[in-house]
């Protein structure tokens, strides 16, 4: 029996993307590594939040085909408003400074918050 084109949509509805914004602060980094755990640990796919941001028309198309989970460090929110600049929307949103994390540019606890917050993601997603 030949693949549909219907089931091949929902069985790719079933990837989820992981974006996470890799800023400066403490919180960019947790963000990043986060992407980096829930591919490691959960399966999902990194994928590239500057190639959205740059309208690179594969990135687009490929998030809005995709499940999507962004991953903001602060609330200035820029993978959001990458996001809503080109007409996504994110299945799974999270910010971690929302998260009892505070922002800093001190990396020593960079390791040990980002597993605070990434078990509260797993719970989530």
């Amino acid at each position: 029996m030949g693949n549909c084109g219907s089931c091949a949509k929902a069985s790719e509805k079933r990837e989820k993307l992981v974006m996470g914004c890799a800023g400066g602060s403490n919180l960019g980094q947790i963000s990043n590594r986060l992407m980096v755990l829930l591919k490691e640990r959960e399966g999902l796919r990194p994928y590239c939040l500057a190639g959205v941001g740059a309208e690179l028309e594969q990135f687009i198309k490929t998030s809005k085909e995709l499940e999507t989970v962004v991953i903001d460090g602060c609330a200035v929110g820029c993978g959001k408003k990458i996001f809503e600049k080109n007409g996504i929307t994110a299945e799974h949103y999270f910010v971690v400074s929302d998260m009892g994390i505070e922002k800093s540019y001190n990396y020593d606890m960079v390791e040990k918050d980002t597993e605070i917050v990434y078990n509260e993601i797993v719970k989530k997603i």
